[in-house]
């Protein structure tokens, strides 16, 4: 018991404690474009402060905290044509954000959605299939390898609606707007 006190007054359980359930993977100084718990890992898309100019930056990150397995790009650079986005919209109001990227030959998706109706509407999903999705997509050749899906009592479905329309948007609207 005293070894335990110890522990919680000396400041290094609090802080283990406190890292494993972190929900991103950015820093207090980036804006947290999206963000979500596999259970096991943590998908975050993190942004700079400033989302124009030649310190903007948007960043992959995958993995734990203090252990991340996959950083893209690995230097914090502007996003130019780094990331492909897309928004749909389809019947009775489902939509679907993605935020897309390659390395080497395997390319991820990092998809939100939300599903809103029922079997019989013009969606076609499954029964048991609606409400907010979100995760990553991870392709090799165009063939998916993995869907790593985000917890879903940790999704609202206002991700669908704000990951590509105002998240993503004004980090990439330089790009865009530059078209020759």
């Amino acid at each position: 018991m005293r070894i335990i006190k110890l522990l919680l007054f000396s400041g290094l359980f609090p802080l283990a404690v406190a890292t494993a359930y972190a929900e991103t993977l950015c820093t207090t100084d980036e804006v947290v474009l999206f963000s979500c718990n596999t259970g096991r890992r943590i998908i975050s898309l993190c942004g700079s402060m400033k989302p124009v100019g030649p310190a903007s930056y948007i960043q992959y990150r995958y993995g734990r905290p203090n252990q991340l397995e996959l950083v893209y790009p690995t230097d914090k650079k502007p996003p130019g044509q780094l990331f492909k986005t897309d928004f749909t919209t389809y019947a009775r109001g489902s939509m679907e954000s993605n935020v897309s990227f390659a390395v080497g030959e395997y390319s991820y998706t990092i998809y939100a959605n939300i599903i809103l109706g029922s079997s019989d509407d013009m969606n076609n999903a499954p029964p048991g299939e609606y409400g907010p999705h979100a995760g990553v997509l991870v392709y090799r050749h165009e063939k998916v390898l993995k869907d790593i899906a985000c917890r879903s009592e940790d999704l609202t479905g206002d991700e669908a609606t704000d990951l590509v329309t105002s998240r993503m948007a004004p980090y990439l609207a330089e790009s865009m707007s530059v078209q020759k």
